[in-house]
């Protein structure tokens, strides 16, 4: 019987125009359910290889390289203290433990002999007489140097492959993995893009 007042064509009208809704809703329900789950799939992808080339690079540029200079008269431990002095400038023993995960005692081991092999030297905190720093010599500086060259030369010659197009993106890369590293350390809400390279 037809609703009183109503035309029962609208009314099926109405009740298949709002089926019709509720089937487009469900579509695009299933679309984006798909599409995040495709999104997520490639996010996970990708993190697995940037955090594989991270590992490389590190490898390559860093272990391989202390395995190369050490030697009876060089442990892997005092190029690290020699090169954390080099990057962050002079330190407090407590920091220098901090940084290497050592004990107080073997941090004390390691600067006494880089000491000894005039490398690295203690001095007194300018802001408190009392708290001693360790800051490099001379040729403490010399032979970091030595060893961040080495890293530079070998980084040349991979770019020596590239042609200048490449060559920029690569440099925007990793420009860009320097400026989101700030960021953060400064706590910044910004998140730094590749429109920000100078």
């Amino acid at each position: 019987m037809p609703i009183q007042g109503r035309d029962p064509v609208a009314v099926h009208g109405h009740t298949h125009g709002a089926a019709t809704d509720v089937s487009r809703i469900l579509r695009s329900a299933t679309y984006l359910s798909r599409l995040n789950t495709v999104q997520t799939d490639r996010n996970r992808e990708l993190s697995d290889r940037y955090m594989t080339v991270v590992k490389q690079l590190f490898r390559m540029a860093y272990i391989v390289r202390l395995n190369e200079l050490r030697g009876p008269d060089m442990t892997v431990p005092q190029i690290k203290t020699l090169i954390l002095i080099e990057h962050l400038g002079p330190l407090r023993m407590g920091e220098l433990t901090s940084y290497l995960g050592s004990g107080l005692s073997t941090t004390t081991s390691i600067v006494d002999r880089l000491v000894r092999k005039n490398l690295v030297q203690r001095d007194s905190d300018p802001s408190d007489r009392r708290v001693v720093v360790c800051k490099l010599t001379l040729k403490g500086r010399e032979a970091t140097e030595e060893f961040l060259n080495h890293i530079t030369a070998r980084a040349l010659m991979v770019s020596d492959r590239w042609d200048v197009v490449l060559f920029e993106k690569v440099v925007q890369s990793l420009e860009l993995i320097w400026r989101t590293k700030e960021a953060l350390h400064a706590n910044s809400e910004t998140i730094p893009s590749t429109d920000s390279v100078s």
